[in-house]
């Protein structure tokens, strides 16, 4: 079964943790920044620990760049 999830504001992740791996959970009201690191793998161990499952993960670049087509 699939659950329906909120979009997430980026805004306010990127600009506290650029150039950085971050786990992001869904608190029902909203997206929430629950584990960061310097890796993908150092993320998914702290999350691992901290028993969170199926954590969103992604990488925030340390530049934005806009391109226009």
């Amino acid at each position: 079964m699939t659950t329906k999830m909120k979009p997430i504001d980026m805004g306010k992740i990127v600009k506290q943790h650029r150039g950085k791996w971050v786990a992001i959970v869904d608190t029902g009201q909203s997206a929430k920044v629950v584990v960061s690191g310097n890796t993908r793998k150092q993320v998914q161990r702290k999350c691992k620990e901290l028993g969170i499952e199926r954590p969103i993960i992604t990488h925030i670049p340390s530049q934005l760049v806009v391109y226009v087509l």
